[in-house]
């Protein structure tokens, strides 16, 4: 959770003496507890909540652009947030936000595409 969005996490507990930092983190991990990337060989998948659960998909053939996006303090923890951006419809984006290595999940995604 301090990996994957640093500068979040540092506000969060310099709010805790006010009161409200308590409540902010534990709704910011319940909230991360339920958010699960997989990356297959045909397809990126994003599951997303608990009681009214989400999934969205993007197949590697169809992907046309992928972005990473870093702070200075992700840059040095090794985290970021990839976008994956698909060709066709509209909403064919899929964010994968407060990630590790996100250079790495780039990679294993192009090495998927190259199969295909």
């Amino acid at each position: 959770m301090f990996r994957g969005l640093p500068i979040r996490f540092i506000v969060c507990v310099a709010l805790i003496p006010v009161g409200i930092g308590i409540f902010i983190l534990l709704v910011w991990w319940l909230r991360r507890r339920f958010i699960a990337y997989t990356i297959t060989d045909h397809r990126t998948i994003a599951r997303t909540g608990a009681f009214i659960q989400s999934t969205k998909e993007v197949r590697h053939m169809d992907i046309q652009n992928i972005r990473i996006s870093q702070n200075f303090l992700q840059r040095k923890f090794g985290s970021g947030s990839v976008t994956i951006l698909g060709a066709g419809q509209s909403d064919s984006k899929l964010v994968m936000v407060g990630v590790m290595n996100p250079q790495g999940i780039i990679s294993l995604i192009r090495k998927y595409q190259d199969k295909s």
